[in-house]
């Protein structure tokens, strides 16, 4: 199967290029010229660049996972080595650590901004407003409730490094999710509150508007009659699915056992099943069952 989805470092699945590869590879390549006066010919950058794309195809074929961009790096190192181009492994390795270098020193500018409350979030609107440390820990506690110990002050403290002046509300609600992340190797109930992080998501995409605890229970069911209509008129579904007693379907739903699924549950649905429109999602997990039962 062919790799066709990436995740970059902030979280977003995007459309996987492999000029991306061919083009650090070539940049590698240049500066070993620049520095020996040693030169490589275009097809063998050509075919290193494939060899990396073979075996990104053959690692996950049929895997639920996507590569991360480290991931990625990582596979392009090892072809060059074993390729026996030790040059440009080596400028290819400097390049990452330079660039990992410069992402500390903007990390550490953007952290200061923060304790002095300079760090600027772009809303959906347009405006901008001063980041609000609050409304991070109101929203890890709102999602940790009821499951076992959760360090949210290690959290806040995570997402804190993933910010940037600038960061729109959207990819905050990202942030979180990859904090919570970050924690799953350690105890299993961070799976679920990354889940919980990604449904506040999930739910604003597909309600589109305001929801709060009071307000879920109806507009998952309005919604559900609207994103199926939406869908018919979008072609995506088959116009027999409004046949059905839908006024009965929706008092079958049962959003709370969307807190039942784990992240790797949640961000599969999300990111191959649920329909959407134009980019947009339509279906929030118990849309999407019961929507497949009829």
């Amino acid at each position: 199967m062919t790799l066709t989805k990436i995740r970059k470092r902030t979280g977003n699945l995007v459309d996987f290029d492999q000029n991306f590869i061919t083009v650090a590879i070539s940049k590698a390549a240049s500066s070993v010229t620049e520095k020996t006066g040693q030169t490589f010919s275009e097809s063998l950058l050509l075919e290193l660049s494939d060899q990396v794309k073979t075996d990104l195809d053959q690692k996950y074929d049929g895997l639920e996972t996507v590569p991360s961009v480290e991931d990625i790096q990582n596979i392009v190192e090892k072809h060059l080595v074993e390729s026996g181009n030790f040059e440009i492994a080596k400028q290819y390795i400097l390049y990452r650590a330079e660039h990992a270098r410069l992402r500390a020193e903007a990390r550490l500018e953007e952290l200061m901004k923060i304790e002095q409350n300079l760090l600027k979030v772009t809303k959906s609107n347009g405006q901008t407003a001063t980041f609000n440390v609050g409304k991070v820990q109101n929203a890890i506690g709102r999602a940790a409730n009821d499951l076992g110990f959760i360090n949210e002050e290690a959290m806040v403290e995570e997402v804190k490094r993933n910010v940037y002046d600038g960061i729109t509300t959207k990819e905050i609600s990202k942030a979180l999710v990859m904090a919570a992340k970050a924690f799953i190797e350690r105890d299993p109930e961070y799976s679920f509150l990354a889940s919980r992080l990604l449904l506040e998501t999930v739910y604003r995409e597909v309600f589109a508007e305001k929801f709060n605890g009071k307000t879920l229970e109806v507009m998952y069911t309005d919604s559900f009659i609207r994103n199926l209509k939406r869908g018919v008129e979008a072609e995506r579904l088959n116009p027999e699915l409004l046949k059905f007693d839908l006024d009965k379907i929706t008092n079958a739903l049962k959003p709370e056992r969307d807190r039942e699924l784990n992240y790797l549950g949640l961000q599969t649905l999300y990111d191959r099943y649920f329909i959407h429109i134009n980019e947009e999602k339509i279906e929030a997990p118990q849309h999407f069952w019961m929507r497949v039962s009829m």
